[in-house]
């Protein structure tokens, strides 16, 4: 399994840029768990304190933070962000810490690192667990977001939506203008379910956004045209055991585009959490953290 991995928070050198990462429950000597977190440019705050404690209570756990996300650092070039050179990153930082194998956890926009990491590395990867992921088309996703955005906002609100949505302009300019007029309410109503649930997902995003958001990075990745192939395309060749694990409320990316992709993916299986929305360790954490550990342990 390579070298033991002890409980530690620092740094590495990867490719050229200094990445935060943060290993817990080392004492386990289990193969680790390596957590990817969302965005693009997102971090690991939140489920630093939710769903990554109750795993490492009985496997190693590590987190890290891509490039230009959270405590790492941004690359020099506004350029240097893309799928593949993330896919490195991820490598780079397995062969650091000299793991083996390894569970590769990816939540909604990590999830599609995950799945390129799983095709080009399939031998280290021991099985695979995807949350609320992503397929690659931000087209598809912009639209999931709007129409979900739309269910979450106030009457009043929804209605400036329903306007920017039919009117003029490109979906980009439409995104951009619905984003621009949502406030955190709505957008914590977006990524739950459970109404109870709410100021606590605020309190958790506001923490969370102290570090700030990484426009390069965001463009870099949600800009660009679709690759040819896409990544459904090339689901068919991931030949690793996986999980989707979704929401039935999840308005974020989709609970479809977690169908369609278990649909592609020929060794894998579908649940759904019945009481949550995109952001299931803030109100099913044990069913969540319970898919994943059985999973795991199968």
């Amino acid at each position: 399994m390579g070298q033991a991995l002890f409980n530690e928070e620092n740094y590495a050198i990867i490719n050229g840029v200094k990445h935060w990462y943060k290993v817990e429950g080392g004492h386990h000597g289990t193969i680790p768990i390596v957590i990817i977190h969302g965005g693009p440019g997102g971090n690991q705050y939140i489920l630093e304190r939710t769903l990554g404690p109750r795993l490492a209570e009985q496997f190693t756990v590590v987190y890290y933070e891509q490039r230009g996300s959270g405590r790492s650092d941004r690359p020099k070039s506004p350029d240097n962000y893309s799928i593949p050179l993330l896919v490195e990153d991820l490598e780079g930082l397995r062969r650091e810490l000299q793991i083996e194998k390894m569970y590769l956890l990816g939540t909604s926009f990590g999830s599609w690192i995950a799945m390129e990491y799983a095709l080009k590395y399939a031998e280290r990867v021991e099985k695979l667990i995807l949350q609320g992921p992503v397929d690659g088309n931000w087209q598809r996703l912009s639209i999931n977001q709007m129409w979900g955005l739309y269910h979450s906002a106030s009457e009043k609100v929804s209605e400036e939506i329903s306007k920017i949505v039919f009117g003029s302009g490109n979906l980009e300019e439409k995104k951009e203008r619905v984003w621009s007029i949502v406030d955190e309410e709505t957008i914590a109503r977006l990524s739950v379910h459970n109404h109870s649930s709410i100021p606590e997902a605020i309190k958790l995003m506001r923490a969370s956004s102290k570090y700030g958001f990484n426009e390069d990075f965001h463009n870099a990745i949600t800009k660009n045209s679709l690759p040819y192939p896409t990544l459904m395309d090339k689901l068919k060749n991931l030949l690793t055991q996986t999980k989707i694990i979704v929401g039935l409320y999840d308005r974020n990316t989709g609970i479809e585009m977690s169908r369609d992709i278990a649909e592609r993916i020929p060794n894998s299986t579908l649940a759904i959490l019945y009481n949550s929305a995109h952001y299931p360790e803030n109100e099913e954490l044990e069913n969540y953290s319970n898919e994943i550990i059985d999973f795991i342990k199968e």
